[in-house]
């Protein structure tokens, strides 16, 4: 997000005349009296630096700015490049997917980054531009669940390429068409980049209405203990942060196998997305959701083990020459 000389006038002094809003539930550093997170398993303070805009109003403000600048500028490339698909003849047979891979916290509860399962890093831009499909299929807006491993075996279908049966994705060709049909009734999603930046490894499920999300104990070395040892050592900090050596291999393996092996989760959530999309009132403990609490840990356990699939783990090592 930083500024070159050489970029457009819009990413000076576009949206700077507006006095733009900050998320509802934002909460400035200084004001969070209680996290979240339980701090025994989110350690906070642990978070990459990159993401301490969030601590404060005016840096926030900022980076909201800066990130509506960018999105502006995206629109622009997707129109640069829309007209170039018109100049070489190919518009009219060309489908265009937009969408992203994870979405940001803006201080929503205080807190910075992405590595969670709340829906403001999990729900992203799915925007699929078939411009062969009938008049009345275009524009459609759906809520169906899908996810972006539905891109694949979609796009595949289109060009008449048969699907690899490893592919556990779903088709959208129907939806797309303006076929209106459920494409899955549960979306499973999981944060396994569980490391020194204080994240927990997380897992959730969730339908229309509902998301159930589960979180694993935290016992990864944190970030300040492995700079501190970088300085000491004289070692480049990035390279202390960010190298992978093979022991970690076990490390994500375990993480990976873990919870389906039996491990246990030492947090969980329930949230009423219907009502409550914010995600602000957790609902596990409160008597009356008992039997949807048991219902979606056994969603859990059905979708975490097709997710694995049975095939064995394969690892490919790139040696540096």
């Amino acid at each position: 997000m930083q500024l070159l000389d050489s970029d457009a006038e819009i990413y000076r002094s576009l949206y700077r005349d507006l006095d733009l809003p900050l998320p509802s539930n934002y909460l400035e550093k200084s004001a969070i009296k209680t996290p979240k997170l339980p701090s025994s398993i989110h350690f906070a303070k642990e978070r990459q630096v990159g993401y301490n805009y969030v601590d404060k109003k005016e840096t926030t403000k900022e980076r909201l700015i800066r990130s509506m600048q960018t999105i502006t500028g995206i629109d622009q490339l997707i129109g640069n490049l829309r007209q170039t698909l018109q100049e070489q003849g190919i518009a009219d047979n060309t489908i265009i997917v937009f969408t992203s891979d994870h979405g940001l916290f803006f201080g929503e509860f205080g807190l910075g980054g992405k590595a969670l399962c709340y829906e403001t890093t999990t729900h992203v831009p799915m925007i699929i531009h078939n411009p062969m499909v009938t008049e009345s299929a275009k524009g459609i807006v759906s809520n169906e669940l899908v996810q972006t491993i539905d891109i694949a075996p979609t796009l595949l279908k289109y060009a008449g390429i048969e699907l690899p049966t490893s592919f556990q994705g779903k088709l959208l060709n129907a939806l797309i068409e303006g076929k209106q049909h459920t494409i899955r009734d549960y979306l499973f999603t999981e944060n396994l980049w569980s490391t020194q930046f204080g994240n927990p490894r997380c897992e959730s499920v969730q339908d229309k209405d509902w998301k159930y999300i589960r979180y694993y104990k935290n016992e990864n070395l944190k970030a300040t203990i492995k700079i501190e040892a970088a300085q000491l050592l004289g070692i480049k900090k990035s390279k202390m942060l960010y190298a992978v050596h093979d022991p970690d291999i076990a490390l994500y393996r375990h993480f990976v196998e873990a919870p389906l092996k039996g491990e246990q989760p030492v947090y969980e959530e329930l949230y009423h997305l219907k009502s409550d999309p914010q995600e602000t009132a957790n609902l596990v403990g409160k008597k009356r959701y008992k039997k949807l609490l048991r219902k979606f840990r056994i969603v859990w356990r059905e979708k975490i083990k097709y997710a694995r699939g049975q095939d064995k783990p394969q690892v490919v090592r790139y040696i540096k020459d």
